[in-house]
């Protein structure tokens, strides 16, 4: 990631203001895989890869304060949908592009910022959204914020 110097123009959100219905109501990211809540997994993986984060999330915000990141809820309404994250993200960044993942994804890639960025230069848009080789995976996206 040391070679992608736009990072500073990108800023992150990671998207968990649902109500984990499809997990009882747990919520997902602060579920523990391997001893480790997922959301540090997220974390760790995104941190070298944008300039800033944020956590988007409709409840447990004092839980989410705890890993030192900014925490936002939906401006309007709550559990909206990852729509209502987005719109909610984009009123509190400062940088050009807003990259957005859910909170239930440990795995990130470390060079999936790079990826999304490249193709969104590439192909002159104005947003880009991951795919895995089958179906489009819509919360994994890189847009710009003027969008």
């Amino acid at each position: 990631m040391d070679s992608f110097t736009d990072k500073q123009k990108i800023t992150g959100v990671i998207l968990s203001g649902g109500l984990s219905r499809r997990m009882g109501g747990q919520e997902k990211a602060l579920l523990k895989l391997n001893g480790k809540e997922m959301i540090l997994y997220i974390l760790e993986r995104l941190t070298p890869q944008v300039n800033s984060l944020i956590i988007n999330t409709n409840r447990h915000i004092e839980q989410y304060r705890q890993f030192g990141y900014p925490v936002i809820n939906d401006q309007f309404g709550h559990f909206d949908g990852p729509l209502a994250g987005i719109y909610t993200a984009i009123s509190h960044v400062h940088s050009p592009y807003l990259l957005v993942v859910p909170c239930d994804s440990p795995l990130i890639t470390n060079d999936l910022v790079e990826r999304l960025y490249r193709a969104l230069k590439e192909n002159s848009c104005q947003m880009t959204v991951a795919h895995d080789g089958e179906r489009l995976q819509p919360v994994f996206a890189l847009l710009d914020v003027r969008l």
